[in-house]
Parts: C-alpha cells; structure tokens; sequence
C-alpha cells in the first residue's frame, strides 16, 4: 500500500500468487478452506465463518479480488482469526488524509489453512513484528520458492502491511511497513514505530501442489523521465484525478 498522491507511481515488485478451487479440501493431510465473499467488505467489521472448525488456529492469508475504490487500501484482522472464524476489514491509507472509509465495497478471497499438521510441500506459521526484520528459515528444500505474508492483525491504531523485502535459498525475512510518507520521502508523517502485529506466513514451490497452483508476477509502474514509458503511470494519474 503506498500514500495516496505520493507520486504518479511505484518501482516494479514480484508478488506470489495462489489458484485452488473455491471451498475445503486437504493438501496431503493439511486443510484447507478457500472462501469468496460477496461485495459486502468495507472499512466495517466483516465476519467470516469457517464451514467447519480447524483444529487450532489456521493461518489466514488474503487480497482484496476488485477494484471497486481507488484509494490505497488493503486488508487486516478486525479480531484475531480464531479456530471457527474471521473477522477482517478494509484498511485505507490514512497518512494523506484522517478520511478512511471505504463506500464502494470489494470481494475479498481468503483462503485460511491449518498450522498444526505439516505438509511437506507447504510451510505454514506465525510471525509477529513491529517495525523489524523478521527471518524465517525453510524446513524443507525449494527450488523455486513462492513466499506469502498472511493478513496483519489490528493491534495498533495505525496502518501496517505485510513487506517481504528478501527470499534467499534457506530463509527469507518480512516485517510490519507503516506507510508514513505522504508528503515525500523522508517527510514522516506519524511515526515509523507500530505495535507489533501478528500475521501468518506460507512458502510452497512454484507451480503445481496438489490441488493448487502457485508462482510470481512482476507488476507495477516504475516512474521514469522518458514520457514514451510513462503512459501506464500517467493513465492511473489521470483515473484518480
């Protein structure tokens, strides 16, 4: 989530992605539940039931589907995910402006999956951070690994996701970004500090496990001088002027 208005861009980033089909299921012994919710999530509390209880707390991973609202904006835990449900809501960016309502509701996809029962083709957990590095290793060997940072808790008042910021060949490290820049580089607003928030974790090989599909994009508008490049990054200007 980058500052509403910072710039007319953002430097190009690789993101994992994950097909599986809508409902529960197990990857080897581990289950799983995929969850496609109506048009109803906003900035409100929005409550999740799980059709059947895990047996502990399940790592709850997940990305808001449409773009029904232009402003920055991502997801967090109302309440922190429980064996039998989930509450989550829509966070908008609030360094630019107090506003952070969110009128035009979004489907989100979520797809939580139990921590209790490891797969080896799967690695799941839980890591909490502030504003720090946080590094998890592999328990198993991965070629090409795909690495995703589950929905933050809501501990602290203000914004937070969920950056990965290195994927090595034995570990990779993420930690809590408070967006706090709106008025340039350099230029806080607010503080960098946050409460610790807690928030899942997942790393699995790209390509096909099982009954889903993982692997990575390259995306975004990389801000350049050369205006034969800048037609993406001047139509999304120009979209939200």
């Amino acid at each position: 989530m980058e500052e509403d208005g910072l710039d007319n861009g953002h430097n190009q980033e690789t993101f994992g992605f994950l097909v599986m089909n809508r409902g529960t299921g197990t990857l080897g012994s581990v289950k799983y539940e995929a969850i496609a919710t109506l048009s109803n999530v906003n900035e409100e509390p929005y409550l999740i039931r799980f059709v059947s209880p895990f047996v502990g707390v399940p790592g709850l991973f997940g990305s808001i589907a449409t773009f029904n609202g232009g402003d920055p904006s991502h997801l967090r835990q109302r309440t922190p995910v429980s064996p039998s449900r989930a509450s989550i809501f829509i966070e908008e960016e609030s360094c630019t402006d107090a506003e952070v309502a969110h009128p035009h509701p979004e489907v989100v996809h979520i797809i939580a999956i139990d921590q209790t029962d490891p797969f080896a083709q799967v690695e799941t957990g839980t890591a909490t951070s502030g504003n720090t590095l946080v590094t998890i290793g592999y328990e198993e060997s991965y070629i090409n690994p795909v690495v995703f940072a589950g929905i933050p808790t809501a501990q602290g008042s203000g914004e937070v996701a969920i950056r990965i910021t290195r994927i090595g060949d034995s570990d990779f490290d993420m930690y809590a970004d408070v967006p706090n820049h709106a008025a340039g580089e350099g230029a806080v607003c607010g503080t960098c500090d946050h409460t610790p928030e807690t928030f899942a974790w997942m790393i699995t090989e790209s390509g096909q496990v099982g009954n889903l599909q993982a692997g990575t994009k390259t995306s975004g508008c990389q801000v350049t001088k050369h205006a034969s490049q800048r037609s993406f990054c001047d139509f999304i200007s120009n979209f939200f002027a």
